[in-house]
């Protein structure tokens, strides 16, 4: 029993067209830089306000659940 024939590569021209590599950069470059930003605001409210209030730590969450 053989399974389904391999599929045709991609022409050039469709080849060039694929934006899928240039998506992913982006898209973990604005996560890292917004990781960055979150990382910041931690380290500010703790030594401002010696402590961390409920939207800190739903911000903390939300970006560790972003983690593969």
């Amino acid at each position: 029993m053989s399974g389904p024939p391999p599929p045709e590569p991609l022409s050039p021209s469709v080849a060039a067209e694929n934006k899928g590599p240039m998506m992913l950069a982006l898209t973990w470059t604005f996560t890292g830089v917004a990781s960055l930003f979150v990382v910041g605001r931690i380290i500010s409210r703790r030594k401002k306000m010696g402590r961390l209030g409920a939207d800190d730590y739903i911000i903390i969450g939300s970006l560790v659940r972003l983690g593969p």
